[in-house]
């Protein structure tokens, strides 16, 4: 879930009382006066404030956070739209789906140079750093880089404090999916990081009422597919949260891996505590789905203490490559690029 936090221990050493580390260490003096400009006038002039000390104190050049900034978008919105040297539109669509080999070759930043000054790292998934993902390679924004960019990272609908790149490719994965695999139409509607009954979820389908509107919400609609992804296996009783929700939730639920590694791992957790934790147990089986890339096997003996729910409680697993593979028969421009239009966002 999003909520947990990040299996990469130096993307928890940088929290917001620990950016910009180089930065403030050797002039204190920026740390006051980006605070000040943040609480007198707000985020975007904290952002130039310190854009302009990295410029200046660091050598950090345009190109470099323009890539920042390019990384920033990508992540949060899923894909770019960006302009020429003459400020109008291209007609190439860059997709989060596509890595970001293509942002470096763009932007031609000093690569070196931000993972020194702790603006990037490279992601980790389950606390080891990875070279690739779904043979892509992308680069992570530390906190101190978020710091940079004049967007919101979390919120709602948006996702939730402290999410890194590996969770937002799987929401991505995962939303382009689910409206492939059922559309967004006059039935179904697809919602990200919703709160239902007090519950965070990454991702629900929702199967549209449409009897009764109360201040403009359905109010008869319910939940049709919902989903977990999980990036890690570092924090338990996440995972068994996590398990929870998704067997309490009415409909299909679906739980999100970025490596079978972890799925298995996440679910061998599950096992070895025999859903011990859990305020009220998993019923029933929980059933994986029967894939190359998934853990094919069942767990059995779960207490079936709530027998009047009428559908299973983690229907399916998957991971990210089994997703990657469905999209590129659906959707192969998010891999190799289109023309088009993107409407979600651009990058200057």
């Amino acid at each position: 879930m999003s909520s947990h936090p990040t299996s990469d221990p130096r993307q928890r050493k940088h929290s917001e009382h620990d950016r910009h580390h180089q930065l403030y260490e050797a002039y204190p003096d920026v740390k006051r006066g980006a605070d000040r400009r943040r609480r007198r006038v707000g985020r975007a002039a904290k952002v130039n404030y310190l854009q302009k000390h990295y410029r200046e104190k660091f050598e950090v050049s345009e190109a470099d956070l323009l890539f920042i900034e390019c990384l920033a978008h990508l992540e949060v919105q899923g894909g770019v739209h960006l302009k020429n040297l003459t400020g109008e539109r291209e007609t190439r669509d860059h997709y989060l789906t596509e890595g970001h080999r293509w942002v470096v070759n763009r932007f031609d930043p000093d690569l070196d140079k931000l993972q020194d000054l702790e603006l990037i790292q490279k992601p980790y998934i389950d606390g080891e750093s990875r070279e690739r993902i779904i043979r892509r390679r992308f680069w992570d924004l530390t906190s101190s880089g978020r710091d940079l960019v004049d967007i919101d990272f979390s919120g709602k609908n948006i996702g939730d404090p402290g999410e890194h790149v590996v969770h937002k490719l799987g929401h991505h994965l995962t939303r382009w999916w689910a409206k492939e695999q059922w559309g967004d139409n006059d039935f179904l509607e697809i919602e990200s990081f919703p709160t239902i009954d007090g519950a965070e979820l990454d991702f629900v389908v929702w199967n549209k009422g449409g009897f009764q509107m109360v201040g403009g919400e359905d109010i008869d609609k319910y939940v049709r597919h919902s989903f977990e992804i999980e990036t890690g296996t570092a924090d338990v009783s996440g995972i068994e949260s996590d398990a929870q929700k998704l067997a309490y939730l009415r409909g299909d639920s679906w739980w999100v891996f970025p490596t079978r590694a972890v799925l298995v791992k996440a679910l061998d957790e599950l096992t070895l505590r025999g859903y011990t934790g859990l305020s009220r147990p998993i019923p029933e089986t929980l059933a994986v789905r029967n894939h190359r890339d998934t853990y094919n096997t069942r767990l059995e003996g779960s207490e079936p203490e709530i027998e009047w729910l009428n559908h299973p409680p983690v229907q399916h697993v998957m991971t990210y490559k089994q997703l990657v593979d469905d999209l590129k028969q659906w959707r192969p421009e998010l891999f190799y690029g289109a023309s088009g239009d993107f409407h979600q966002g651009e990058s200057r």
